[in-house]
């Protein structure tokens, strides 16, 4: 969890976890793991990748930087079409903010426009409204949507 986080055990999870690979020798593997965790994979793994799979596809309106560790080098596309944003699901999930510019806010007070990629949300419940002085929590439908469930 991003605001209370054993390091120490972290790094010693991450470490054990690829020698335990590398000594199971599967065909191949693939770890994905929070930036934090990149430099205990690194002294690890074969192949190391930072990641946004904002980037990798469309239908994800959060941003989700990751490392991923794998045993072959990954050739990892880049999506170039329209991304969902959050606004695209309010539109389709809330009359009160259908067609209304809304703003989101994180936990952490991050506030962004909802047609830019919101933070992660698996970590800081976010909340919406067409400004800062009338915003509400995401539902359980919008959450599962913008993560691309």
């Amino acid at each position: 969890n991003l605001h209370q986080r054993n390091v120490a055990q972290f790094v010693k999870q991450n470490q054990f976890a690829v020698r335990l690979l590398k000594r199971m020798k599967p065909k191949a593997y693939l770890i994905e793991q929070v930036l934090p965790g990149e430099k205990s994979l690194a002294a690890e793994a074969p192949f190391l990748q930072k990641v946004d799979f904002h980037d990798l596809t469309g239908n994800i309106a959060c941003t989700r930087k990751r490392v991923v560790a794998s045993s072959h080098p990954l050739k990892l596309p880049t999506y170039t079409g329209k991304h969902i944003t959050l606004q695209n699901i309010l539109d389709c999930t809330d009359e009160k903010l259908k067609g209304k510019p809304c703003v989101v806010v994180s936990s952490l007070g991050t506030l962004r426009h909802a047609t830019h990629p919101t933070p992660t949300i698996t970590s800081n419940p976010l909340q919406v409204g067409p400004n800062v002085t009338n915003l509400k929590p995401l539902t359980p439908e919008q959450v599962s949507n913008v993560m691309g469930i």
